[in-house]
């Protein structure tokens, strides 16, 4: 965002980490969050890869906010990778 000398909000932000999209923002702004998102997600991918985890085999389980970043912005999508959202207010409830 330093490029174009604009700073977002953390609103803007998750809104786009949740739904993939922003209805005000310019596509300029929306693509450069996207393309960090998906940096983020490749990093959290490498280190489970350098840690000796197959990622075609193993079970993952991403869990809450960064489940949907994780499949929203990832590559991977195998039978063995689950993401499960569960938003404050109805873990609250749960417990």
């Amino acid at each position: 965002m330093r490029q174009y000398g604009k700073e977002l909000s953390e609103e803007d932000i998750q809104e786009i980490m949740r739904t993939g999209k922003h209805e005000r923002l310019p596509q300029k702004y929306l693509t450069i969050v996207e393309e960090c998102l998906r940096a983020y997600v490749d990093k959290v991918y490498n280190i489970l890869l350098e840690h000796g985890y197959n990622l075609e085999v193993t079970e993952i389980v991403f869990v809450g906010g960064g489940a949907a970043v994780m499949k929203r912005f990832g590559n991977y999508d195998g039978n063995n990778i689950q993401y499960i959202f569960c938003s404050l207010q109805r873990w609250q409830k749960l417990i």
